[in-house]
């Protein structure tokens, strides 16, 4: 139950029963690829499958020359493929399922207890016996004792020779709504720059890489939440070098592009880490090999675990000492070194008979449901001939199938109605050149259902698909929302663009741009803060949040000009629309050249600011 896309054109792919498939996508790795490639093929990695983002290094002649490797090219927005998500979604649902799949990033290796001498292959067998269907894994930041401009790796050499420490008490270990139901934050990055507050724990470094992809499975955000699965008695970790000497100038680079989800993120690091940069302290520890984290209790051994693997070594040509892989996890653990203790509570098996069942059906339960699913539920655009909706990742993979549906009135005439937990693949489509992540298009024929008008009120309401008593409505009927219906947007909607001056009810204007960021303001009769689009040479760029509170200074949206620069636009023309309608807002377009971060209004006109 996903909502499907089609970046890519299909391919005939074959692969063998028990092929492991490593899904990645990657962006100017060149000199990190070929140790990559190398490590993950010896230990028995068949297949890869990459998407190639318009790398602009030799990433993409080195993935060309790989006989293992299927390269998918897309220039495409990567905060608009929701962090890659999406484009690893399609290759999973096209050619993975069945298969274990391991999705990861060019500085991720995995490691898991006894990897050493246990090869993946085997752990996937292991896996398949307990009738689980993935690892949870610790992502393990690993740093030199050096500083950021003194940590040079070299091409094709093993990525522990330039970094190879770690530490485990900046680490701390909370619970989370979705699955896996636990998460843990922090690590160097977290002690160096991360706000100590609830709202700002510091990065996510845990992931569920490796699962076997089955028909429905989906993560969530990123690897680190997924569609509930079982989840294996042992734990795993991805080793994860990030910081080359390269990191600096690379977040530099991303930060400008304007295109990651979380751009705040890289602001930091370009604000906090230098080149002077070091992560070492005393208590950082130097990795002696998977065994030494099952020791330290970051990697959770099980007793069947320790069988298999008696019983794998008793096999092998060349036996090996089971206990020394696997020794006992420290008596009293601190920081991340308590995950061997924690996994057992927060891996409980009776979670996975819970989500097996149907969705309860009681009013109260739906009703509560209904209102949880409303907060990942947007209406973008109502356009011409379709309407854009927003569906968080949350609201299609959270939850078993829930049969919520959102109903479209024009003039107070139902036009259509779809259900928004990814049940009706063939409705629904991810919209493809959106930099906003998980937009899907719904074909309404808006337009047609005015006739003659040049505007009608229209309204989008959030309703339960499954009540007995309240079927779907059919198109063209008259319908009245019920108390239980949940409003997502009432307006006058126009055939043909409004500006916000001539609009009565609406007001809005763009006041300037300010390193980069457009700064205006969008406000109702009653003055309330409105949503916004901004749309940039007329992709939709930024749907924005619902405002918290009454906003003086109204909005400030950064901008991906990097991003536009980098596909050889040299000016941009910025158009902004209060969301769900065709109200643009006063000295719209805003157009200025890709080498200014900054525009202010003059003499009528835009005018950039040297």
């Amino acid at each position: 139950m996903v909502i499907r896309s089609q970046y890519f054109e299909p391919r005939d792919i074959q692969l063998d029963d028990d092929d492991i498939v490593v899904l990645s996508c990657i962006r100017n790795e060149a000199a990190r690829l070929p140790y990559f490639l190398e490590y993950y093929r010896s230990r028995g990695v068949k297949r890869f499958l990459c998407v190639d983002n318009g790398s602009t290094d030799e990433t993409g002649e080195i993935l060309a020359a790989q006989p293992d490797v299927e390269v998918f090219t897309t220039t495409g927005s990567y905060r608009g493929s929701a962090a890659g998500r999406l484009w690893l979604q399609e290759l999973g649902d096209t050619y993975a399922v069945g298969h274990w799949t391991l999705t990861v990033d060019v500085d991720e290796l995995l490691v898991y207890p006894a990897s050493e001498r246990v090869p993946l292959k085997a752990l996937c067998r292991y896996l398949d016996r307990r009738g689980v269907e993935g690892l949870f894994t610790v992502m393990l930041d690993m740093y030199s004792d050096r500083t950021f401009a003194d940590t040079n790796y070299v091409p094709g050499s093993p990525f522990l020779d330039t970094c190879s420490f770690f530490e485990t008490d900046s680490y701390s270990l909370r619970p989370e709504p979705n699955p896996p139901f636990l998460s843990i934050f922090g690590g160097p990055r977290g002690r160096l720059y991360a706000r100590s507050t609830p709202d700002d724990p510091g990065p996510m470094m845990k992931k569920v890489p490796l699962v076997k992809w089955m028909p429905g499975f989906s993560y969530i955000r990123s690897t680190h939440t997924h569609r509930h699965v079982p989840l294996a008695d042992i734990t795993g970790a991805l080793l994860h070098f990030k910081f080359f000497g390269s990191f600096e100038k690379t977040m530099r680079t991303e930060y400008l592009r304007g295109d990651r989800r979380q751009n705040h993120v890289y602001a930091r690091y370009v604000e906090e880490i230098g080149p002077d940069t070091s992560f070492m302290l005393p208590t950082s520890h130097q990795y002696d090999g998977p065994r030494d984290l099952v020791a330290r209790g970051v990697m959770t051994s099980h007793r069947t675990w320790r069988s298999f693997c008696e019983n794998f070594a008793s096999r092998w040509k060349r036996p090996f000492d089971v206990d020394a892989l696997l020794p006992d996890p420290p008596a009293s653990p601190q920081g991340l070194e308590t995950l061997a203790s924690t996994w057992p509570f927060a891996n409980n098996r009776g979670m996975h008979k819970h989500f097996g069942i149907e969705m309860p059906g009681r009013r109260d339960t739906r009703a509560a449901l209904l209102e949880e699913i409303r907060r990942w539920v947007d209406v973008v655009e109502i356009g011409a001939d379709r309407v854009l909706l927003r569906i968080g990742e949350q609201a299609l993979h959270r939850w078993q199938p829930h049969g919520l549906a959102v109903v479209l009135t024009v003039g107070g005439r139902v036009a259509g109605s779809v259900p928004v937990d990814g049940t009706d693949d063939d409705v629904l489509r991810i919209v493809t050149d959106s930099l906003e992540p998980n937009v899907c298009a719904w074909p309404v024929d808006v337009a047609g259902l005015l006739g003659d008008a040049s505007y009608a009120e229209v309204a989008v309401h959030l309703v339960d698909a499954q009540d007995p008593d309240r079927p779907l409505p059919a198109a063209g009927a008259t319908w009245t929302p019920g108390p239980r219906d949940a409003e997502l947007l009432a307006c006058t909607w126009h055939r043909s663009p409004v500006p916000a001056g001539e609009m009565d009810g609406t007001s809005g204007r763009i006041e300037r741009l300010e390193d980069g960021s457009i700064v205006g303001w969008a406000r109702d009769e009653q003055g309330r803060d409105l949503r916004v689009n901004v749309y940039v040479d007329g992709r939709l760029a930024v749907h924005t949040d619902p405002p918290r509170a009454y906003d003086p200074s109204g909005f400030s949206v950064p901008l991906p000009i990097g991003y536009f620069a980098d596909h050889g636009a040299t000016e941009l023309v910025v158009d902004v629309r209060t969301a769900g309608t065709n109200v643009v807002l006063e000295r719209s377009p805003l157009r200025f050249p890709v080498t200014s971060r900054d525009a202010e209004w003059r003499d009528d006109g835009w005018r950039p600011v040297r």
